[in-house]
Order: structure tokens, then C-alpha cells, then sequence
């Protein structure tokens, strides 16, 4: 009979992504113009699984969406829709966050990443 598996354990083997987790905020430039800046609140290991994605068309070209879950170790930082989490050249935009079972061990979190579209 095999043990079930617990939501609450992440496999050390499957952190093998680091990550950072980023937090968007706009500020005027010198003409009054609105900037995005993006800053890193959170640097940590995660697993990073594809879970489906799609072709779409958007004002005439062509985009992959793809939707992942990135899992990693609760930490007391708040995270939440509208930040990203970037590992090496690709950025995730996080859609949902998870802490799974309310428990405040393991974090899961829905993300969407847009190739071709930023």
C-alpha cells in the first residue's frame, strides 16, 4: 500500500528554482508620466510546474499564454495577485495564492506568463 502524499512537504529535489518574488509600484517621472518599477521583496527556492497553456491573438500577433503553480515554503512576507516572480529570463504574473490548508508551511501559486506580450 503506498503512503499518501502530503500536501504540506515539498520535495527538496524539486526547489531547484531560484526565484524572486516582486512587488509592482508606479511613480511619476519627470514629466509626470506614470513608471512601473518592480521591486524584490522575497528571494527563495521554488518548484515551478506547467500546468496548461494556449495560443492567442492579440492586437495582431501572436502570444503563448501558459499557466504554472510555483511552490515554495510559506514565509511571513505577504503575497498577492498583481506581483510577479521572476527566475532567470522568465517572469511569471502571479494570479492566486494558496496557502495550503491555512497551515502557513507551504504557499502555492497560480501564475500566468505571456510570451510575445508583456
Amino acid at each position: 500500500m503506498s503512503k499518501p502524499i502530503d500536501p504540506l512537504a515539498l520535495n527538496a529535489g524539486d526547489l531547484r528554482y531560484s526565484i524572486a518574488i516582486q512587488s509592482r509600484s508606479t511613480t511619476p517621472d519627470s514629466f509626470g508620466q506614470p513608471v512601473t518599477t518592480w521591486t524584490t521583496i522575497r528571494n527563495t527556492r521554488a518548484a515551478i510546474e506547467r500546468s496548461s497553456g494556449n495560443e492567442l491573438a492579440q492586437s495582431g500577433d501572436l502570444a503563448s499564454q501558459q499557466i504554472y503553480t510555483i511552490k515554495m515554503y510559506w514565509n511571513s512576507i505577504p503575497v498577492g495577485p498583481g506581483m510577479r516572480v521572476v527566475s532567470g529570463a522568465d517572469s511569471y504574473h502571479v494570479q492566486g495564492v494558496e496557502n495550503v490548508q491555512k497551515r502557513n508551511r507551504v504557499l502555492k501559486l497560480t501564475c500566468l506568463e505571456i510570451d510575445g506580450i508583456e
